[in-house]
């Protein structure tokens, strides 16, 4: 099933830049068909090729289409890899209640592990690299990605076990996604964080009075 979100929003990515080429070309005919009647009207010789006006004309929609469509499109790219973290979460949140079962206890390492194969082999569950975020497990309290190498997205998947820094009300709700900022402060990540949620506001969570919302 979460293969089938990731392909969903791939899918969704390509008919999104295909309706933009769709627009641009749509455009670009519009502009000629103008011109050649233009001409036509005024005995213009030759109704072939653009004036400089026209040209800038079309550059002018070009840009303003393309301040519109870009940040929806990063933001769609965007929702693939929270996806995708979405899912390694998921993953490693069942290999932890499956070694609860067994052991009567969350693995409890003496250190924080931020690494994947640490995790991995803490487990003894298979997980994929994932280049733009960042594993680690604290103690037996929580597990995370947080997502690394961006200055416009700064958000963390994570999923709360014991009762610590995420106790109460945030153990009980399932997943957490929340920003790095101390507030909800309209950003590109908390834009996400909603979208994950499904959720039109943030509130505080952890300790550090950082905002995020919770999804199943």
């Amino acid at each position: 099933m979460n293969n089938k979100f990731v392909h969903g929003h791939k899918r969704k990515e390509c008919v999104f830049v295909k309706l933009l080429l769709a627009v641009e070309k749509g455009v670009l005919a519009l502009v000629g068909r103008c011109a050649r009647k233009y001409r036509a009207r005024v005995g213009y010789a030759s109704v072939f090729g653009f004036t400089l006006i026209e040209l800038l004309v079309v550059v002018l929609i070009i840009g303003v289409l393309a301040a519109v469509a870009v940040p929806q499109y990063e933001m769609a790219v965007e929702k693939s890899r929270a996806v995708q973290a979405v899912a390694v979460v998921k993953t490693l949140s069942e290999a932890m209640e499956r070694y609860y079962l067994a052991n009567n206890e969350y693995p409890n390492p003496t250190a924080n592990i931020t690494s994947r194969s640490g995790i991995s082999d803490l487990v003894d569950v298979e997980l994929p690299e994932l280049s733009n975020f960042e594993y680690r497990k604290y103690q037996d309290t929580y597990v995370w990605l947080k997502r690394t190498g961006s200055s416009r997205f700064d958000y963390t998947i994570s999923k709360c076990f014991q009762n610590g820094s995420c106790a109460g009300a945030w153990k009980k709700q399932g997943f957490l996604c929340n920003i790095s900022a101390n507030s909800d402060d309209g950003s590109r990540s908390a834009r996400l964080c909603k979208q994950l949620c499904g959720t039109n506001t943030l509130r505080k969570v952890w300790n550090s009075g950082q905002y995020g919302c919770a999804f199943n």
